[in-house]
């Protein structure tokens, strides 16, 4: 007699004691387009219980992002992604999705961030220094009222 997730979950079972697979259709596959603006692969192989791929798309600020999955049955679809930062550093979020754990994303950092230095301060005159004084009396009928 099988029992549903949420049941098995509370017998203390777990989601392989009722769970049967087929092994699916061994496959590979590759692609890539190298266009102006458009420039990205991806591939992908599978013995047809495991698929492991990588895919990497470059972004429109110049960055390349990577992504490493692999998928099967048991484990569900885990990925690592990765792009270089503008400040340097190596953004990695690790991606995972299964039934019992439905999804995570855990975001780590490579590297150290830099940043540019800043503007040295410029001296000297910006404009010519004015003589005199800029002071205007104040005019007749002027303080307060009562």
């Amino acid at each position: 007699m099988g029992c549903n997730d949420d049941d098995c979950l509370l017998q203390g079972g777990d989601h392989d004691d009722h769970h049967h697979h087929e092994p699916g259709m061994p496959f590979e596959f590759s692609y890539a387009v190298n266009e102006d603006d458009n420039n990205y692969n991806h591939n992908a192989i599978s013995d047809g219980d495991v698929t492991r791929g990588e895919y990497r798309v470059a972004l429109p600020d110049g960055r390349t992002q990577i992504v490493k999955y692999t998928a099967d049955w048991k484990n569900g679809f885990n990925a690592e992604y990765r792009v270089a930062l503008p400040d340097g550093r190596t953004q990695i979020v690790k991606y995972t999705a299964d039934w019992k754990n439905v999804f995570n994303a855990e975001v780590t950092y490579e590297g150290e961030a830099k940043y540019p230095d800043a503007p040295a301060p410029k001296y000297g005159a910006n404009a010519p220094a004015q003589t005199g004084q800029n002071y205007l009396p104040p005019q007749q009928g002027g303080g307060y009222v009562y």
